[in-house]
């Protein structure tokens, strides 16, 4: 995340705590799970994300523990600082809340807020893990040239919640969003004007070949790939977390192509992820054989 914005940031917060709600759920579990740990490892020893030490001598929450404890999400070229500065930021417009467990544990997690701000960022993620129901929605328009400011941004509609373009008027796609498309077909007032067909199957040739040509798959299975290669190798913590933040990148371009369209094993997002959480967990076992865990200082 070359030169990260303010705006750039909030929306790789979005994601990253988004993650499990959409993406191999165990593994995005995990992953979040051993950060205590990890943060502890990662700072040598001194701070395990569980806040100040009190005069008796017990543990308790201090005021920025809880966005200390997520550091090691922290994009390589973004400083420790402002990125607890972002978390507070996201805290702030209420797109995640702070939990505390009965034994003192910490959990962020997005609000409701934060998942329609999720989905606003990255429309994508709320088509994720749906099963193809075995049919292509298809949009053929003819928007005369008066209306070319209408046209231009009915196609970009088009492609944010789903659709690939097939030919220059022609817009298909394999998800369930005809409510969607009922939407802007209204909004834009073009019911003469659009028609909106549904198509059982491809007849010459193979739904999912056809897929793959529209979305340009290939291309990201190929970075997915990179980032499961990458990633089994012996790589340390700044190469682990820039692995994280292309992963959100990659994400921000997956049309999370509907279950039963796409191959049982998918095309990469899966296993990109639990290559990521494996890694991580082979960097806390390096970490922990080297450093020795004490209470936070």
């Amino acid at each position: 995340m070359p030169n990260s914005s303010h705006r750039q940031i909030l929306k790789y917060i979005v994601a990253a705590f988004a993650l499990p709600t959409f993406v191999a759920f165990e593994a995005a579990k995990e992953l979040f799970e051993f950060g205590e740990e990890m943060n502890l490892l990662m700072t040598g020893g001194k701070y395990a994300g569980k806040g100040s030490m009190s005069k008796s001598g017990s543990n308790h929450p201090g005021e920025d523990y809880w966005v200390k404890f997520f550091d090691w999400l922290r994009p390589p070229d973004y400083a420790s600082d402002k990125f607890r500065q972002a978390l507070k930021r996201a805290n702030n417009k209420q797109f995640i809340e702070k939990k505390i467990t009965p034994d003192g544990k910490v959990l962020l997690c997005l609000t409701k807020t934060g998942k329609t701000e999720a989905y606003r960022q990255f429309p994508f993620f709320r088509l994720a893990n749906k099963p193809w129901k075995g049919w292509w929605l298809v949009v053929a328009f003819d928007i005369p040239e008066t209306q070319s400011r209408i046209r231009k941004s009915v196609r970009q509609q088009l492609l944010q919640i789903g659709f690939a373009q097939w030919q220059k008027s022609v817009y298909v796609s394999p998800h369930d969003i005809s409510d969607d498309l009922n939407e802007i077909i209204r909004a834009n007032n073009l019911q003469e004007l659009v028609v909106p067909m549904i198509a059982k199957r491809i007849l010459a040739g193979d739904d999912w070949e056809f897929a793959k040509s529209l979305y340009k798959i290939d291309n990201i299975a190929t970075n997915y790939q990179e980032i499961i290669k990458t990633a089994d190798k012996d790589i340390d913590q700044p190469k682990f977390r820039y692995l994280m933040n292309r992963y959100f990148e990659i994400l921000g371009s997956d049309p999370f192509l509907p279950v039963g369209l796409a191959p049982k094993n998918g095309y990469g997002r899966e296993l990109a992820i639990l290559t990521l959480k494996n890694h991580a967990q082979r960097i806390k076992q390096n970490l922990h054989s080297r450093v020795p865990i004490g209470n936070p200082e």
